[in-house]
């Protein structure tokens, strides 16, 4: 993968919608596109990443000026990625956060979160969420080839929920075919790990990324290839009933092993 540093002329995006999921207000991501390079992720076929430099500064206008709210870091592309501990936008820009005190919520594959544990002890309200699709090994190696095994992020997930830190993991997406099989399986583990919610969203498959997608499973995985055609037909989600089977199928298994599927505050 290659880098450029780029300016930005802002850095916080207000979030118009009420976020069920990730219960943010604001979102904030220091790099564009991800060395993780994920098959699933329209990032996937980008082969540079861009560097926000001018981030840190611009943060320092933006942020006295809004409401304080929670912001999620990394709400699309990995701030804990590889060129984070070349630049160390990430870690910048938590060490000013936190002298404001603003609630976060970090998304990341990556186990160098650990990195900062120490500044986000002095965060009054933190949570950290880790991305998996699956807990089988296999299956991870060959859809996310370049990220930190399930199992190393579940590890990590334990380290840092030691530090009093709330933690959780976000099966996203749910690829039908191929990890939709394991969910008992992935959300009794996970539980096992202390996971304090799961998170889920369904695959999508938009514009160009579903042609990049189809080329993959066509190569790698060719007898399932039908089946994804008649799932997702003229549309970037898969069809309402597979949704709603696999949304029924999900709760049933969070009630059994009681693990909330949401994130709860108190």
């Amino acid at each position: 993968m290659n880098f450029k540093e780029l300016t930005v002329s802002t850095i916080i995006k207000s979030i118009t919608r009420t976020d069920n999921l990730f219960k943010g207000n604001y979102t904030l991501d220091p790099y564009q596109n991800c060395s993780f390079g994920c098959i699933y992720c329209d990032s996937s076929y980008e082969k540079t990443i861009i560097v926000k430099s001018n981030a840190l500064d611009v943060l320092r206008k933006e942020l006295p000026l809004i409401e304080k709210g929670r912001i999620i870091i990394g709400s699309v592309h990995d701030p804990y990625q590889e060129i984070e501990n070349t630049f160390k936008l990430t870690h910048k820009i938590l060490d000013y956060l936190q002298s404001y005190d603003f609630p976060i919520h970090i998304l990341t594959k990556s186990i160098d979160v650990i990195n900062d544990v120490s500044l986000l002890d002095k965060f009054s309200d933190v949570v950290v969420t880790f991305t998996l699709i699956t807990t089988n090994e296999q299956i991870s190696s060959i859809i996310e080839s370049n990220a930190p095994s399930p199992m190393k992020r579940l590890e990590t997930m334990k380290k840092i929920q030691k530090h009093g830190i709330k933690t959780g993991i976000a099966l996203i997406p749910i690829i039908p075919f191929l990890t939709d099989v394991n969910l008992e399986e992935d959300i009794k583990l996970i539980k096992e790990y202390n996971a304090e919610y799961l998170l889920y969203r369904h695959l999508e498959l938009k514009g160009d990324q579903k042609g990049i997608f189809y080329e993959f499973i066509n190569n790698n995985f060719k007898e399932k290839m039908r089946l994804f055609e008649y799932l997702f037909d003229d549309h970037f989600l898969p069809n309402s009933i597979y949704i709603n089977k696999i949304d029924a199928k999900i709760k049933k298994i969070c009630k059994k092993y009681e693990i909330p599927n949401m994130i709860e505050f108190t």
